[in-house]
């Protein structure tokens, strides 16, 4: 048993300073093009289930709270939200790019994720009538609600005004972009990896463990390996906002546990935060038809790959 452990916590140890120069050129990223792109999405009109899906392939945890927060205040449609949210992927891409020998597997991942959020987000706005959504604001509104947690206000010198000023990402962090402090640039990557480490540390343990008593030939099948069962598991798994979720099924498809299928449909109906904020900021019942949309494109685009692949 303690081999296990042993093997488990040196694979999980080895990713650490990936993980770690991953997180720290997020949070640059997020600094230097968060708020642009959010503003983007804001005001981007009919090509809004486009930008969503893009933006939502970009691995950092800000644009799905952003854009529940936007749709609760009816500035982004409904098929927009659905794109952010089906094309995140949490920590997915981190921990496959901690694994550089398997890089090849993002790709397709990516371009599969981003085909889901783009078709799925322009049927929907298709099929639910505007009356149901607002329309897209103008630059200027977008400008004023950007500014409006501003008003009143005084703000010390590390505040960050905009849309997404009072918003927190993952591990409790700022979402906005702007000038990061110290524990925003160094302290958040620091954490961040800390708790993918632990995640990834239980999720390989309970593997190894598995082919410990039932051997590596048979791990398939005791996690349902191409059964149409395993997709709808897996989204299930995926609709739990914390990004464990996200680092339990990219772990276990790296492992060879998950199918294909299962990976898309566990990764698209993962919204990380975004699902706490919608849950907090918006009208319930409508949330709840976003759940299930979510959960319904989630499960018929994994079934679909399961099927064809």
């Amino acid at each position: 048993m303690w081999e296990l452990v042993e093997d488990a916590l040196l694979d999980s140890l080895r990713m650490v300073p990936w993980l770690l120069v991953i997180y720290a050129l997020i949070e640059l990223m997020e600094m230097k093009w968060g708020s642009a792109l959010q503003r983007s999405v804001m005001r981007v009109g009919k090509a809004g289930p486009a930008l969503g899906a893009a933006v939502g392939l970009l691995p950092q945890c800000g644009f799905s709270v952003i854009a529940s927060s936007l749709y609760a205040k009816r500035l982004l449609t409904i098929g927009t939200l659905m794109a952010v949210y089906l094309a995140t992927s949490d920590e997915a891409i981190p921990v496959i790019l901690a694994h550089p020998e398997k890089i090849q597997l993002l790709w397709p991942l990516l371009a599969s994720k981003f085909a889901v959020g783009l078709v799925a987000g322009y049927l929907i706005d298709a099929l639910i009538p505007m009356r149901r959504q607002t329309e897209t604001p103008s630059e200027e509104d977008a400008s004023e609600h950007a500014e409006h947690h501003c008003h009143g206000h005084r703000h010390g010198p590390d505040c960050h005004c905009g849309p997404d000023a009072d918003l927190q990402g993952c591990c409790n962090h700022a979402v906005a972009s702007g000038n990061r402090t110290i524990n925003q640039l160094l302290i958040h990557p620091l954490r961040h990896t800390g708790k993918v480490f632990v995640f990834l540390f239980l999720v390989t343990l309970l593997i190894n463990y598995v082919i410990h008593l039932v051997g590596e030939e048979n791990l398939g099948a005791v996690f349902y390996a191409n059964s149409l069962i395993q997709p709808v598991i897996a989204a299930f798994i995926g609709l739990i906002p914390n990004c464990a979720a996200s680092v339990a099924i990219t772990e276990g498809y790296l492992q060879g546990a998950l199918s294909f299928g299962s990976v898309i449909a566990g990764l698209s109906a993962n919204a990380g935060v975004g699902i706490l904020v919608l849950l907090r900021e918006n009208e319930r019942r409508d949330t709840l038809r976003v759940i299930g949309m979510l959960l319904a494109v989630a499960i018929s685009a994994g079934l679909i790959l399961q099927l064809v692949m």
